[in-house]
């Protein structure tokens, strides 16, 4: 957590606000490249959006507290160092989040959903053989039947 002084308040941030940045940038990212498409085929990207905001403000809310100065009438300097700055850590959590979250949506298209799962499991330090057996094939399931059975999208086919 990092905090910084405005005026006589002193404002402390999560660090995971900046993953909460991050997704909300591929998001609006995405959202503005398919706003073209027909009501129809928006409608999952436009309820995915909706959940994304909303979770979001509410993470949003929990990340940034504001307090009083606990002397208000002290006369405090100005912070010119870089204490305000996010940890090196946070920093390269935050990068290799959305490196793993690019390399995900690239591997789907060639080694298709339960295999880049597993790989993503991997890299993400998870050892448990029953986590690799459940998520996977659930998650591969539930993109089966949301998008073959009620939505009535075709999914492309990947490699394997």
């Amino acid at each position: 957590m990092f905090s910084f002084r405005m005026g006589r308040k002193n404002i402390s941030v999560n660090p995971q606000i900046f993953l909460l940045l991050l997704v909300w940038g591929f998001t609006f990212a995405y959202y503005s490249q398919t706003k073209d498409l027909s009501f129809e085929a928006l409608l999952f990207p436009r309820f995915l959006f909706l959940g994304i905001l909303v979770s979001g403000v509410a993470i949003l809310r929990k990340s940034v507290t504001i307090t009083p100065l606990v002397q208000p009438h002290a006369v405090y300097e100005e912070i010119n160092d870089c204490s305000t700055l996010p940890p090196p850590k946070v920093v390269f959590f935050t990068v290799g989040t959305a490196v793993c979250i690019f390399l995900f949506v690239k591997t789907i298209a060639v080694l298709s959903v339960v295999p880049s799962t597993c790989l993503l499991l991997y890299i993400t330090g998870v050892r448990k053989l029953k986590i690799y057996l459940t998520v996977p094939v659930s998650l591969a399931l539930f993109i089966y039947f949301f998008f073959e059975k009620w939505l009535m999208v075709s999914l492309p086919h990947a490699f394997l």
